[in-house]
């Protein structure tokens, strides 16, 4: 499964990505189609439901493409 955030609703360096493809063994691979504002990385995979980006950067506007394998 795979897409794409192009102008997402970071919050205080997070986003969370709707997606029932995510599994708790689940490799979320991010490719940035912007240059991000600090380093960031997946924090949380919820199983069925979301994944979360993190940034050390609480203004994080990056734009990125995602694909999960499973």
């Amino acid at each position: 499964h795979a897409g794409q955030v192009v102008e997402g609703d970071w919050q205080d360096g997070a986003i969370t990505i709707p997606t029932g493809a995510v599994r708790a063994e689940s490799l979320v691979l991010i490719t940035p189609i912007s240059p991000p504002r600090g380093a960031w990385w997946v924090d949380t995979l919820v199983e069925r439901e979301s994944f979360t980006v993190r940034s050390t950067d609480p203004a994080e506007q990056m734009d990125f493409n995602w694909l999960i394998i499973n």
